[in-house]
């Protein structure tokens, strides 16, 4: 018979994390990108999603071809939440590897959304023969404000989520 252990607390913050960054970034998403509150949320939950999706399936990938004793060490602190001495010097990288990949993530994936939500373009409104350097430099300055909003949102998020693991770490070190 197989036996199996589900990491119940990982799951629950994991999905107290989900909705905090998707509070706090459909937030950032409303004011910064002028739209209306149901499409901020739903572009925060969707790139948010997708974000912890991809990072799941980086880790399932990753997680095998680490060294054996750091292996056990993060299914400790997964299953048990039992911190080893030693695992200091792989939250920093890991925490900034991580960061900037969901960044991209999201940015990607906002993207991707706001391209699909748009109506079709007319090309009949845009005027005849060479475009203007205005008309050509469009993309790429909405692209960049587009990245600057997602790094705001992110960098919130993860602030907000780094001060709950604080807060969390600093009352269980009391007890």
């Amino acid at each position: 018979m197989m036996s199996s252990v589900v990491p119940l607390r990982m799951i629950v913050f994991q999905a107290m994390f989900i909705l905090i960054a998707i509070a706090i970034e459909s937030y950032i998403f409303r004011r910064q990108l002028q739209v209306p509150p149901r499409t901020s949320i739903e572009y925060a939950a969707t790139i948010e999603l997708l974000s912890v999706l991809v990072g799941w399936l980086v880790f399932f990938v990753a997680e095998p071809l680490l060294p054996q004793a750091v292996r056990l060490q993060l299914m400790n602190y997964i299953f048990f939440n039992q911190w080893a001495r030693g695992m200091e010097s792989w939250v920093i990288p890991t925490g900034i590897v991580t960061f900037f990949l969901s960044f991209f993530i999201k940015l990607q994936g906002l993207i991707q959304l706001k391209v699909l939500r748009e109506e079709p373009r007319d090309d009949s409104l845009e005027p005849q023969g060479v475009p203007n350097f205005t008309t050509l430099r469009r993309p790429a300055r909405t692209t960049s404000r587009l990245a600057a909003i997602v790094l705001l949102a992110n960098s919130v998020s993860y602030g907000v989520i780094s001060l709950v693991l604080l807060l969390r770490l600093i009352t269980l070190a009391a007890y």
